[in-house]
């Protein structure tokens, strides 16, 4: 029996990251991007003013987190986020020894701080798998999925420099910054690409059985809801 080769096993997707990082770069330095721009940095927003002037304030789309470069690579980073979501539910299954139905169910609104603590506690105290924690964990370490997703990107005019803003309010109210290149940028995604293939190496999942997972979900159609179900009774009755 042949034996699939798992994500981890691929240098191809390094390469190909590398050479999308590649192509959005020379994409920037083309004249339609730059004709894209102009045209985007004629486009204003009016706002009413708020300091009592009553003057009105604009902005325009060709500044900031609005840049092509700086919305392919957060888009990249969250795509491959929510494929390693999927992958924690698959193990959560393995692990539970559930079906893909009770999986999607239990998990659909838990957060992945949450997937994860589970996780880690059922390979710690249950499985045994300490390795498989200290990979999932550096994982998320290599993601900082909640800087990169609930902060704010900032750029200067030249687009050669980007600053990641994260507040928090715990104790006291702080504010994080973090100063990167778009180099920096690219190995971010790397390193967590890179530690999240490991993780799926080391338990066997690979994407064909993500996308096994997927499918399941979408081809379960839910009962719908009792609530739904008399309200439609009461609207045909009406009639």
């Amino acid at each position: 029996m042949k034996k699939e080769p798992l994500p981890g096993e691929d240098s191809q997707v390094t390469a190909n990251f590398l050479d999308f990082i590649k192509k959005v770069k020379v994409l920037m330095a083309s004249s339609e991007y730059k004709k894209v721009t102009k045209r985007l940095s004629e486009i204003t927003r009016k706002y009413p003013g708020i300091d009592g002037t009553g003057k009105e304030s604009k902005t325009n789309f060709s500044s900031g987190s609005n840049a092509l470069f700086s919305s392919a690579i957060h888009g990249v980073f969250v795509g491959f986020w929510a494929e390693f979501e999927l992958f924690l539910e698959v193990l959560f299954m393995n692990l539970a020894k559930t079906d893909e139905v009770t999986t999607s169910v239990v998990c659909a609104t838990l957060q992945s701080g949450v997937k994860l603590q589970i996780l880690k506690m059922l390979l710690n105290e249950v499985h045994n798998d300490r390795q498989g924690a200290i990979l999932l964990q550096k994982a998320r370490d290599a993601a900082a999925r909640n800087m990169y997703v609930h902060g704010f990107w900032n750029s200067d005019e030249g687009l050669k420099n980007i600053e990641i803003v994260f507040r928090d309010v715990k104790s006291n109210y702080s504010i994080r910054r973090m100063k990167r290149d778009w180099d920096d940028a690219a190995m971010h995604l790397l390193d967590f690409v890179d530690a999240a293939y490991a993780a799926y190496t080391h338990f066997g999942i690979n994407a064909e059985k993500i996308s096994k997972y997927k499918r399941n979900i979408l081809d379960f159609i839910p009962s719908p809801s009792p609530e739904k179900k008399s309200k439609k009774q009461g609207t045909h009755r009406n009639r």
